[in-house]
């Protein structure tokens, strides 16, 4: 039974939870504006932050913990292709692990930010651009670091999705285990590819890919930190992140290092 809810949660809510944020977050490529249209929503519903604990952070945990103790304690039933099939059993408890090493660090540089009042909801478009442009030594660690754990989460999901199916009896069959499995794949390709357009366009304003509306006009390749104050709070609303507006600094004048790191 915990080995079944243990899926289910991997699913719903923390699966759907993965989607919606990547897909939320990319409203980042059509600007700021937005940017905030799309997440002023979620945090204006009342008790949004018992939804959070209750919701995500909750069903989050027993996933996080149980599936520590499966990776310590279990071992794998291997259907199939056997050495396919430990590779990927072996990569999914890997992944588990950087991904609940992610979640913590995430939520900790930004959830917490807005909960303890050092920055407000409507400024974390200006906060992300800050952590993910800034670099050590000119290396974009944090922005990598992203990436990196992106892909874990993504891969994690994908990978789940086919245990899931096969756990809970709806793939019966080889052949339907297969096309479970390719469309898995499919969906976390998707799911990573939109996520790093929108972790590299946060890093350097460039787009990988466009939206159909864009509603703030960006200079590409241009980093936060050329325009950004040590408060972004002070960018201008009605700017992008890489123009000038009321947060930049003045022209011949060094803006200050952005907290994600030195330039």
């Amino acid at each position: 039974m915990l080995r079944k809810l243990h899926s289910l949660t991997g699913v719903v809510p923390i699966g759907a939870f993965l989607v919606a944020h990547i897909w939320t977050n990319a409203r980042a490529l059509q600007g700021r504006s937005a940017f905030d249209a799309g997440i002023a929503p979620v945090f204006a519903r009342p008790n949004y932050l018992l939804l959070e604990i209750f919701g995500v952070a909750i069903p989050l945990a027993f996933h996080a913990l149980f599936g520590i103790l499966l990776a310590f304690a279990a071992r794998p039933r291997l259907r199939g292709n056997a050495g396919t099939r430990q590779s990927a059993y072996l990569l999914q408890r890997a992944t588990g692990v950087v991904v609940v090493a992610f979640v913590l660090f995430h939520v900790g540089e930004v959830r917490l930010t807005s909960l303890r009042g050092i920055i407000d909801e409507t400024d974390y478009f200006p906060h992300l651009c800050a952590l993910l442009s800034g670099t050590v030594h000119g290396v974009p660690l944090r922005a990598i670091l992203y990436l990196l754990g992106l892909a874990a989460a993504t891969y994690h999901l994908a990978n789940g999705l086919r245990g899931f199916c096969f756990g809970w009896g709806l793939t019966t069959s080889r052949r339907a285990s297969q096309r479970v499995g390719a469309a898995s794949a499919a969906l976390g390709l998707a799911l990573f590819a939109l996520g790093a357009t929108t972790v590299v366009y946060f890093a350097t304003g460039l787009r990988l890919a466009l939206s159909g509306r864009q509603e703030d006009v960006l200079a590409p390749r241009l980093g936060c930190g050329d325009v950004l104050v040590t408060n972004p709070a002070t960018l201008d609303r009605g700017a992008g992140p890489f123009e000038t507006g009321a947060g930049a600094a003045p022209s011949g004048q060094r803006s200050a290092s952005p907290p994600g790191g030195g330039r």
